[in-house]
């Protein structure tokens, strides 16, 4: 045989290649190949350009801890851990996203300052305004911040606040809570042991809450006294709104006077203030009102002073003097009431001395190391008031 042929036969008898093997694979549900695929990383959105960058914008940035770049950028001293390359990239971010720590803030917490809340119901209200500054007038010789929340009588904005001390942010709040509708339930639900809650103007024993008040039946009794000695028997009353705490305490404390008095408390002579806050024109209305059942009267004790003003209005309307013809007197003595024609007679509500003595007792409370608000704690503290006499009350000529 020869060797062409040996290679020609073997090459004709070779076996043909194999077939490739088919791999048979289960077929897996469309569902779970959706559930099988990885969920793609939502990347930190950039801080928009209406929000100003903040300390976690710098970490996401350069993904870095926050505590990592707070220790970069107040320079700590366990900064000297930290590689150079990772300062130079977190001053790089800081750089890019323009942010500016807050200098304020880290001066707050690098030194022993409190941190109060001042809560008012509005600022324009007289009686707020005059407490507000007399909070002011103490902390601002303390080492204290304060911050003055204004509600404008608005309960959400009352509930935002309580929130945010809850978290912390506030040492303790001053509450001027007399015209505000905070009820115990709200308070309650709110403040707790580790916030001091210092009340002016309305008291709470159930809770245990410290409040600052001023004596309204001292100041009741001395309007009605002063009355009294003029020679005025048949007196007109106004109260104030229910919303308003001093409302109900006033009202009671006439019909106790009047009764040690016995003058008699004629109920067509008596008014209640709808509006509230209470306004000059809710008094002439009141004033309006006592005037049309027609019964004699030769004085009238209003609510407050900017009642008294609309009493005084109405009068005049009416063709009666003041106070030759009826003597008129209100409580508070705000600063207009000196300059009003006539001059009001008036009791003077201690607001300013109000305030102090709520600041004085807050940062007292914070500086002690006795539970923030509980039953040894509660105490309601009283300042008296006084009879401003001027030119709106006269003796009755019988």
């Amino acid at each position: 045989m020869r060797i062409g042929e040996c290679d020609d036969y073997t090459q004709s008898h070779e076996k043909p290649a194999a077939a490739p093997r088919r791999v048979c694979r289960p077929r897996i549900p469309k569902d779970f190949r959706k559930l099988q695929k990885p969920t793609p990383v939502k990347h930190q959105a950039k801080p928009s350009a209406s929000r100003r960058p903040t300390l976690k914008d710098v970490a996401l940035k350069t993904r870095c801890s926050t505590t990592t770049v707070s220790l970069v950028l107040n320079d700590h001293p366990l900064a000297q851990r930290i590689s150079e390359a990772t300062k130079q990239r977190i001053l790089k971010a800081v750089e890019d996203l323009g942010y500016v720590p807050n200098s304020y803030a880290q001066l707050l917490r690098k030194s022993n300052l409190h941190i109060i809340g001042v809560l008012c119901s509005d600022i324009t209200d007289p009686f707020c305004n005059q407490v507000v500054q007399g909070i002011m007038h103490h902390l601002s010789e303390t080492n204290t911040f304060y911050q003055l929340i204004d509600i404008q009588n608005d309960e959400s904005r009352l509930q935002q606040l309580f929130r945010t001390a809850q978290r912390q942010q506030f040492d303790g709040i001053i509450g001027i809570v007399n015209t505000m509708a905070l009820s115990a339930e709200t308070l309650d639900r709110f403040i707790d042991k580790k916030i001091t809650f210092v009340s002016i103007g309305r008291a709470y024993p159930n809770l245990h809450v410290p409040a600052l008040l001023v004596d309204n039946r001292e100041g009741v009794r001395l309007a009605i006294c002063h009355l009294y000695s003029l020679g005025h028997r048949r007196i007109a009353f106004i109260f104030g709104p229910p919303q308003i705490a001093d409302s109900s305490i006033r009202r009671k404390a006439v019909y106790e006077i009047c009764g040690e008095l016995q003058i008699p408390v004629i109920e067509e002579l008596t008014d209640t203030i709808t509006e509230h806050p209470p306004t000059s024109e809710g008094g002439a209305r009141a004033m309006r009102r006592i005037l049309r059942r027609n019964q004699p009267f030769s004085a009238v004790f209003s609510f407050d002073d900017f009642t008294a003003y609309g009493v005084i209005q109405e009068l005049y309307s009416q063709g009666l003097r003041v106070p030759e013809d009826v003597s008129v007197v209100g409580f508070d003595d705000i600063w207009l009431s000196k300059a009003y024609n006539p001059p009001l007679t008036t009791i003077y509500h201690p607001m300013a001395e109000l305030g102090v003595s709520g600041a004085k007792l807050l940062i007292k409370k914070l500086k002690s190391e006795a539970p923030k608000n509980g039953a040894a704690q509660a105490q309601e503290i009283f300042l008296r008031p006084s009879l401003v006499m001027r030119s709106s009350t006269a003796s009755h000529s019988q």
